[in-house]
């Protein structure tokens, strides 16, 4: 019969390799979903907005940042590289500025506006996701909400 001491240390090793296991998979996994969720909301404002205005620079624009951040999703999930992965992702946040910019000086349409605050969320969710609320982007973020 085993000692219960001895269950209890293998007991115990065993849970801090599960708890280690799951704590790598946890941020790559939301990484992965809040990618996933931006390129479905970038889409759902770029559509939006072409039903709207068909033609304008802003459709243009909203396509531009849909197919970005498709890109960058796929980026997340093709690569094991965070800093890779960090750099995709600074492309993408200088499209996104530029295109909220762009916004400050054209009224939206309740529809439009509701699909772009959905966008922003789901950007700061992958923004939160890799590190970047710190910074004087996302600060210009939550200063704007």
């Amino acid at each position: 019969m085993p000692d219960l001491e001895e269950v209890g240390v293998k007991t115990l090793l065993m849970l801090a390799a599960l708890m280690t296991l799951a704590a790598c998979a946890t941020p790559r996994s939301t990484l992965s979903d809040a990618a996933r969720d931006l390129d479905r909301a970038a889409y759902g404002f770029y559509d939006e907005v072409r039903g709207e205005r068909p033609g304008s620079d802003l459709t243009r624009d909203s396509e531009e940042f849909a197919e970005a951040a498709r890109e960058f999703s796929r980026a997340v999930d093709s690569s094991e590289d965070r800093d890779e992965i960090r750099d995709e992702f600074t492309d993408l946040r200088a499209e996104f500025h530029r295109m909220r910019a762009e916004l400050d000086e054209s009224p939206l349409e309740l529809d439009e506006r509701d699909e772009f605050d959905r966008l922003t969320q789901v950007y700061l969710d992958v923004e939160a996701a890799l590190g970047f609320e710190d910074d004087e982007f996302a600060r210009y973020d939550l200063d704007r909400e």
